[in-house]
């Protein structure tokens, strides 16, 4: 039965649109069913006691309000909002067609009619209207004030409201055309009072709802006008503090954008700063979320879901790196597609270039890394440090095996190499390190290696949340006399403090490894070959030959900034584009 009255409903909409509006151009036809309705309502109106004009209006009107009323009885809310021609301002027309109706046959309280006919009207408007409210795509966010908390969403009750409407509509459409009694009048004031209160009811359920899960969200963040932001499309969300607090040195309102909503609850531990994430990637809902205020975006995050908020061209675009360092991060192709690249030294404009990577040269500006400016500078040699202690610090296995440079696996053999020297370790590993099993493995046995020393020697190792939480790079650099890594950012932020490094490689020869990956050559480079470790060790406890060439490439790597004054480059390179100047 309800597929029939669904043939039949399109049938007759058809043939509305073929008789009335078929001859039209697009757009025009697609709108030919509310032509037929409001060509009805004009000779319902109009006529005042012609016959022929109330016949034609009546079988105009007929047809749209029985054509929408069986859709609205058979259809889904989707389908019905996907194929009715039927408007807003068309529900009340009908209304106002019933009520001329009424009118022209001199009937009794034509006041209390019309209003019945109001709210017939307003409630279809209710109806809608809820629909549309609960469409709302949410936005979460965190660290924004005023935000009420996000309430369940309500039920879609639009097909059970369309269908009483146009129930209501029909009984008082008949009624009103067959009868003249007062009674009339109050049962079509009652029917479209009680239609009207369930769907004004249900729309403010769903604006509330709305309200609180996106529009209140939007309101409170352009109230900031926000002059900066920080998008990210990363997961790990550790890389947005080391840019954060220069960001807030800027003086200008900011906030961070993630395309993530599994990291609103890291950042938001992370940041005081109000952080939102758009209901999706696309690039129209990611810029629906930004103030027209914004006039700068810090990227400390390459990732490919950036183009979103690329393609935004009022905003200026700058990427910041996260890190400084020889893996392809340093130097993706697509780094050309931001305005302009802050970077640490002359070495990464290098980079660039020696890997077929070109950007203009006015794109870079050159600001050193404002997170060593508490790294403290040490020339003593490590022989003569009585008990030293060394940093161990290994990167992640990247997201292929090509780009795994990590020497984790090898790392038990580093550590006991520098504790046969009596030194004192801290191990801090990459913080994605712990995304692959086989790796939290290799963590977690080199941190019970170390805890069972500690336990033996007394020696004071540093592991754990101790040296990954709650040490900046800083800290473990002014707490250690030297490092070794591998193909890492830590590397160069290590340079500024001018202490010994070595460098881990599995793949590699030396002279290979030297060549292709370049802070390497100021380093003591350990790799797979029988007696590395040991020549590396020795040469790095010993009179450490390297020493004038660590100065050489921190220039190079690091701009030769001291203390804040790359902090100071970085907020006045950032104003000066906040300005407009270029």
């Amino acid at each position: 039965m309800k597929k029939e009255l669904g043939r039949l409903a399109k049938r007759s909409q058809r043939l509305t649109i073929k008789g009335l509006g078929g001859f039209l151009p697009t757009p025009l036809s697609q709108r030919s069913t509310q032509m037929a309705a409001a060509v009805g309502m004009f000779l319902l109106l109009s006529s005042t006691g012609n016959l022929a004009f109330m016949t034609v209006g009546i079988l105009l009107t007929a047809a749209v309000l029985f054509s929408e009323m069986m859709l609205a009885l058979v259809s889904s809310v989707e389908s019905l909002s996907k194929h009715s021609t039927m408007s807003l301002s068309y529900v009340l027309l009908l209304g106002v067609g019933l009520g001329a109706v009424y009118a022209n046959r001199d009937g009794e309280l034509p006041a209390v009619v019309w209003l019945a006919m109001a709210l017939f009207g307003a409630s279809g408007w209710f109806i809608t209207a809820q629909s549309a409210f609960l469409k709302v795509r949410p936005i979460k966010a965190a660290n924004l004030k005023n935000l009420p908390s996000a309430r369940p969403r309500p039920a879609d009750s639009a097909k059970l409201l369309l269908r009483s409407q146009w129930a209501a509509f029909a009984v008082v459409g008949v009624l009103l055309c067959t009868m003249s009694s007062s009674v009339v009048a109050w049962v079509a004031l009652v029917a479209s009072s009680v239609v009207a209160l369930m769907s004004a009811g249900k729309m403010a359920t769903s604006w509330r709802w709305a309200e609180s899960v996106r529009w209140r969200t939007v309101r409170e963040l352009r109230a900031l006008k926000p002059v900066a932001m920080m998008p990210y499309g990363g997961s790990a969300a550790f890389h947005i503090p080391m840019w954060e607090e220069y960001v807030a040195e800027l003086g200008v309102p900011y906030f961070i954008e993630t395309l993530k909503e599994s990291t609103v609850d890291k950042l938001a531990e992370l940041s005081n700063a109000p952080i939102v994430c758009p209901a999706d990637m696309t690039e129209k809902e990611i810029n629906d979320v930004i103030p027209d205020s914004v006039t700068i975006a810090f990227y400390v995050h390459n990732a490919a879901e950036n183009k979103g908020f690329l393609k935004n061209r009022k905003i200026t675009s700058v990427w910041v790196h996260h890190g400084d360092g020889d893996k392809l991060a340093s130097y993706r192709a697509k780094s050309a597609e931001y305005d302009y690249l802050f970077v640490a030294g002359q070495g990464a404009i290098d980079r660039y270039a020696n890997h077929g990577v070109n950007i203009p040269r006015e794109k870079f500006r050159i600001i050193g890394r404002p997170q060593t400016e508490a790294i403290e500078v040490s020339d003593t040699l490590l022989r003569d440090i009585e008990n030293p202690t060394v940093l161990y610090a290994p990167t992640w296995h990247g997201k292929k095996p090509i780009e795994n440079y990590s020497s984790l696996e090898y790392g038990h053999e580093i550590i006991k190499s520098l504790l046969d020297r009596g030194a004192a370790i801290i191990f801090r590993p990459h913080p994605a390190s712990k995304s692959s099993k086989k790796y939290r493995e290799l963590i977690k046995d080199i941190q019970t290696f170390l805890d069972k020393d500690a336990a033996r020697t007394g020696r004071h190792h540093i592991w754990g949340s101790a040296a990954e939480d709650l040490m900046s790079v800083a800290d473990v650099a002014n707490a250690s006399d030297a490092m070794v890594s591998d193909v890492s950012g830590i590397v160069t932020d290590y340079m500024q403090s001018k202490k010994p490094y070595a460098m881990v490689t599995l793949q590699f020869g030396e002279e290979d490894f030297k060549q292709d990956f370049p802070t390497s050559r100021a380093s003591y480079v350990i790799t797979s070959e029988e007696g590395s470790l040991q020549r590396a060790v020795d040469q790095m406890f010993g009179p450490d030959p390297l020493s004038t060439a660590r100065l050489e490439a921190r220039e190079y790597y690091l701009g030769g900034f001291e203390g804040h004054q790359s902090a100071e480059r970085f907020i006045a390179e950032s104003q000066r584009l906040i300005r407009g100047d270029r």
